[in-house]
């Protein structure tokens, strides 16, 4: 018997299989979800029809689709008078948002209606299910509760949309409140988006309030607790820059911002900024020496006792890695200064171990820039710091508020300072032209999960944050071992989709950053293993259940110094207070300079190098083993038969290259007979009778020390290039005959790297 039924049963099946196959399929995705909704419809339908308002609402939602879809958005659906979009770009709905009720203002006083529309937008960033176009998830929820709780003409963002703009976005949005919402445990922040503000002048950090008289007016939609926030914020930047002004000394940030936090627009560096790089740690004796030093050591194994000058740190190391050491050791001095205060020195401590176990994460994490990531957790708490040290009263005011007010660190300095630590420090970063990667890593998240980062600077972000929250742990003094545990897998889990930690990946991290304090601390002979923050630390991991293992143990090494590379001795000092303290001096031969520099740039020449890679290191050897003013390369211009400085070392080294140019030709000047004669020539005193003729008149503008010397680079008999060398007095230049050998043999090495390059 035949069952006729049976092959619709079988379809029927067959559908639902491959329904449920479609679902599994389909993969979350991470969107930010948009809805916009009219305010006062149905009084408006009730004014001037329903016939006329329905037209109104039609073509209005039709405006707002052809906004969506023009940036890139997808328009899901209109239900009534609602809307509902998503974009897998946060920015680009805060763009669309923005368009949205500009076309609307536009709209009113186009039509000068009696009673005018206005839109209200909520956003909300997270993971949702898309299905035959239509977006499914509880992120639409959220996005919702944010529509209904905005004002009319208003933009709410979540804290997870506000957090996925880049920092030239944030720069619009400002807090509004932290609130509860209907049906969640969690509490969410609320931000706002000003986008009828006008831009204030504080480096283009935050946003005026414009707002008509009126109901929904935008300063009537900001909650402030009170309503000097916005004179405060702009006192607070006002004495900040006075203070910054008058003592720029301020340690590690702005000693060497121009070079370690500036990350040049290329990816792979260019001559001048190894150059900039170099001159910056060179202008610094005590930290050249320790830089040198600390290369040196069995931390670099593979360069030990090989490199005698910065430039072949670049060179061998990298740049970033030179930068990003040169930094550390820095703060890591800091540290050592007893005359600053407390909180200071903590913030120091806490920036440079976020920045240590960043870097360290980075690497385990993979795919991602270590040094990067070390230079962005470096700056995470850049705010809190500048305030600790510029303004310390307004400081200690914070941290008695969030004592005696119950109120978490952003809400106190926003009382009392008019604006966060966090949106400070980035309005001062951009003032310094600090790249945007550093920028959105200074946004801390403040979710209780994060969502899976979708681009190279999310990522960095996360693990900066991710960093500065687990020294915060690490160093806490008021919590047991059992609690700082918990803690620790509290921040595995909200950071689980961001990448793949354990507790035995805690531990080495941990373990690796006990490694890089003692070596660290060999190069300042000090121990920073008896310093409190460092015995918490070592306490943690020694206390830690998961550190079980001969092989978890970190191990300490001696990182010995090249023998004979420096002396030093310990000499007493009194600082302004009458204080006593011993500090280190450390002497170095200048002959030992210019030989172990020959060396240097022998081994280069035998390995991969460039021309640069040559000429940085012969510049700095005979920078610093002559102790020379300032020391210039200049490399012909083929095109214009012109000699063009490329860049040097010394002070105002970058505005002189600028005009240190001359033709070659057939010239008395002193510059083009050093060239034809292919000889070193020393000008004792530019003024002598018998040379003064000799000196160009640009040289005199650009220049005009008294006294230098010249290496001229000539190859088969045509001019490559020359090097300059200067000091500022007449007849100061007095060469001895060996040290005239290592300057004819570092000019012949010069030209060596020339003729094996052609």
């Amino acid at each position: 018997m035949i069952n006729k039924d049976k092959p619709k049963k079988e379809e029927g099946m067959v559908a639902k299989t491959v329904e449920k196959v479609n679902l599994k399929r389909q993969e979350r995705q991470l969107v930010t979800v948009m809805l916009t909704d009219f305010v006062g419809s149905t009084t408006f339908a009730e004014r001037v029809g329903d016939v006329e308002s329905r037209i109104v609402f039609k073509r209005q939602n039709a405006m707002i689709e052809g906004v969506v879809k023009k940036s890139g958005g997808v328009f899901v659906k209109s239900v009534g008078e609602a809307t509902l979009s998503y974009f897998r770009d946060a920015q680009k709905a805060l763009g669309t948002a923005i368009d949205i009720q500009k076309e609307m203002e536009s709209f009113n006083n186009t039509h000068k209606l009696k009673f005018p529309l206005h839109v209200r937008i909520g956003m909300h960033t997270g993971e949702v299910l898309i299905e035959s176009n239509d977006v499914f998830g509880d992120v639409v929820n959220v996005a919702a509760r944010f529509e209904t709780l905005a004002e009319a003409g208003d933009i709410y963002l979540s804290d997870i949309t506000y957090h996925s703009l880049s920092a030239s976005n944030t720069i619009m949005c400002t807090f509004v409140r932290t609130t509860q919402l209907k049906g969640k445990k969690d509490t969410f922040n609320i931000y706002k988006a000003n986008y009828k503000g006008e831009t204030l002048d504080f480096g283009g950090d935050f946003i005026d309030f414009l707002g008509g008289s009126g109901s929904g007016s935008a300063m009537d939609a900001m909650e402030l607790p009170e309503a000097g926030y916005e004179s405060k914020k702009r006192d607070t930047i006002d004495r900040l820059h006075l203070r910054m002004n008058r003592n720029s000394d301020f340690p590690a940030f702005t000693r060497t911002i121009n070079v370690f936090s500036k990350l040049p627009a290329k990816a792979d560096f260019d001559e001048i900024s190894i150059a900039d790089l170099t001159n910056n740690v060179l202008n610094d004796f005590a930290l050249t020496n320790k830089l040198l030093k600390m290369v040196n050591t069995a931390f670099y194994a593979q360069y030990g006792g090989k490199v005698s000058t910065v430039s072949r740190a670049v060179m061998l190391v990298g740049f970033k890695q030179v930068r990003n050491l040169a930094l550390s050791l820095l703060l890591l001095e800091q540290m050592q200064d007893k005359n600053i205060a407390e909180e200071l020195r903590n913030l120091i401590i806490n920036s440079y171990v976020s920045g240590v176990i960043a870097k360290d994460l980075a690497k385990r994490v993979g795919n991602l820039n270590e040094e990067e990531a070390f230079i962005c957790s470096i700056f995470t708490d850049l705010g809190r710091t500048l305030v600790a040290f510029y303004l310390p009263e307004d400081y200690r005011e914070v941290a008695e508020l969030m004592v005696t007010g119950d109120v978490d660190i952003d809400d106190g300095s926003r009382q009392v300072l008019g604006i966060s630590y966090e949106d400070l420090g980035i309005a001062i970063a951009r003032e310094w032209n600090i790249p945007d990667v550093i920028i959105d890593s200074m946004q801390k998240l403040k979710v209780a999960k994060a969502v899976r980062p979708m681009s190279e600077n999310d990522r960095l972000r996360h693990i900066a944050t991710f960093s500065y929250s687990l020294c915060a742990i690490l160093v806490d003094d008021k919590k047991d071992q059992k609690t700082k545990e918990k803690d620790v897998k509290v921040l595995k889990r909200k950071y689980e989709d961001s990448f793949i930690i354990t507790d035995n990946d805690v531990s080495k991290l941990i373990g690796a950053l006990i490694v890089d304090l003692d070596t660290y601390s060999k190069v300042f002979t000090t121990k920073l293993s008896q310093e409190p923050f460092f015995i918490r630390i070592s306490k943690y991991l020694e206390n830690s259940a998961e550190y079980t293992t001969e092989q978890d143990k970190p191990v300490v090494s001696e990182n010995k110094l090249d023998e004979g590379m420096q002396e030093h001795e310990d000499i007493i000092v009194t600082d302004k207070k009458g204080v006593i303290e011993t500090k280190q001096v450390v002497y170095t031969s200048l002959d030992d300079i210019l030989q172990k520099g020959v060396f240097d740039v022998m081994s280069s020449l035998l390995e991969d190098y460039t021309i640069n890679d040559i000429l940085q290191i012969i510049l700095e050897i005979i920078y610093r083993g002559m102790e020379f003013f300032r020391t210039v390369i200049c490399i012909r211009n083929a095109r214009t038969n012109v000699m063009e400085a490329r860049f040097g070392f010394g002070p105002d080294v970058d505005k002189i290259t600028k005009d240190f140019r001359f033709r070659i030709e057939e010239d008395a000047d002193i510059f083009n007979i050093a060239l034809r004669k292919n000889t070193e020539i020393v000008v004792t005193n530019i003024n002598a009778p018998d040379i003064k003729a000799k000196i160009p008149l640009w040289y005199r503008r650009a220049v005009n020390a008294q006294t230098f010397i010249l290496l001229p680079i000539v190859v088969n008999s045509l001019p490559i290039g020359i090097i300059y060398a200067d000091k500022i007095y007449s007849s100061e230049i007095v060469i001895p005959k060996h040290q005239l050998w290592y300057l004819k043999t570092l000019r012949m090495q010069a030209i060596l790297a020339f003729k094996q390059k052609i």
